[in-house]
């Protein structure tokens, strides 16, 4: 049963607002460590926005975001340390690959976010490689990110997120555009990741998914919960 003490984020009343057009609209709700939460909703019902919003991308316009008891919102994300702990606690695989991308070569991809948190060369080069042989990227490692498939742009960019060890991962529609191969690959890898036990966020159409792996769904319509 799941209780106060690993209740990891909790949203309270939250609007948020592109200029003139409402994007999230009251939003409330609770995730626990450990749970694999399934966002759906119609395109523009606020799935990618709440993601950008828990990845502290924008900041609620009213209400409140906790991440571990601390608030999230503009004044501490000022906090350069703060803001850091954030982005390493949190994994974000964006919809589109080709906006995370790039360095110039995968392996930079990989290695960039332990390098941003200050490792020492000897870990930053352990952990890609760990990372890289887990996604059996060994073969790619040295080319340029914009020379592959679909499927190994989303391999790579899952890869230079898990390089920073987060304990989030947050999906944005993780299957779109990709071959049958790498949907079953990546459908196993998020069971290992619920498995260990790790908090998994997927914003996705794929109802076979939703309600295959997650424990709860969350259903969004014109940045409601319904």
């Amino acid at each position: 049963m799941k209780n106060a003490q690993n209740l990891q984020i909790e949203l309270s009343d939250v609007y948020f607002r592109y200029e003139d057009t409402p994007a999230l609209n009251g939003i409330s709700l609770q995730i626990f460590e450990g749970e694999t939460v399934g966002l759906k909703g119609d395109n523009g019902s606020g799935k990618s926005t709440l993601l950008r919003l828990l990845n502290g991308l924008v900041y609620p316009d009213s209400g409140k975001y906790m991440l571990d008891g601390k608030e999230i919102n503009s004044d501490s994300m000022r906090d350069t340390l703060f803001a850091r702990a954030l982005h390493t606690k949190i994994g974000y695989v964006f919809q589109n690959s080709d906006t995370q991308l790039f360095c110039g070569s995968v392996r930079e991809e990989v290695e960039f976010g332990p390098r941003q948190m200050g490792l020492s060369d000897e870990e930053v080069e352990k952990r890609a490689g760990d990372v890289i042989r887990m996604l059996d990227l060994e073969k790619i490692e040295n080319r340029p990110p914009y020379h592959l498939s679909g499927g190994e742009k989303k391999k790579t960019a899952l890869a230079a997120v898990l390089s920073m060890n987060p304990d989030i991962l947050m999906l944005d529609e993780p299957m779109n555009g990709l071959d049958k191969k790498t949907v079953e690959w990546l459908t196993g890898f998020m069971s290992l990741w619920k498995e260990a036990g790790k908090t998994l966020i997927v914003a996705t159409h794929d109802e076979n998914l939703l309600y295959g792996i997650a424990d709860k769904v969350i259903e969004l319509h014109e940045g409601k919960i319904i």
